[in-house]
């Protein structure tokens, strides 16, 4: 591992994410740049087309605990869904975007991931990240959804 501290070890990741693999950049790792591209909806992009009515089928599924959007790869998921999250947000409602890939599929990566994403809605799991962080811990699914 390369690091900018000084040979010393880096600051901890949030919710304890793994440092192994890391590279240093301009003295940011690129572990927190990737955390926050998992964490940032998608520009909407120039050649963006307004889908007006699986908008409003998303803002009806919004109503049931679970939505699921399926389509073949370049159908456009992903530019309907942060559409439909920055209309949310500008309707004043909280908004939490996690973007995972199949190297996300270890359990503790993933609910270490869907914490951070969720950390600035629920202002609880900031406490009991630090918690954890102290004591060397990673929240398991339990307690993440415990917390919700």
């Amino acid at each position: 591992m390369v690091t900018a501290h000084g040979g010393r070890a880096p600051p901890p990741l949030p919710w304890g994410l793994p440092h192994d693999r890391v590279a240093v950049r301009n003295g940011e790792s690129v572990a927190r740049a990737l955390l926050a591209a998992k964490l940032l909806v998608p520009r909407a992009r120039p050649t963006f087309v307004a889908r007006p009515r699986l908008l409003a089928r998303l803002e009806a599924g919004a109503a049931v605990p679970l939505t699921l959007v399926s389509a073949p790869p370049g159908f456009g998921k992903t530019t309907l869904l942060a559409e439909w999250a920055r209309v949310a947000v500008a309707a004043g409602r909280g908004v939490a975007w996690l973007s995972l890939d199949a190297g996300d599929n270890e359990p503790d990566s993933f609910w270490s991931y869907l914490s951070a994403a969720l950390e600035p809605l629920v202002p609880s799991l900031r406490k009991a990240r630090d918690e954890l962080a102290v004591a060397g811990l990673v929240p398991t699914p339990q307690a993440i959804t415990s917390l919700l």
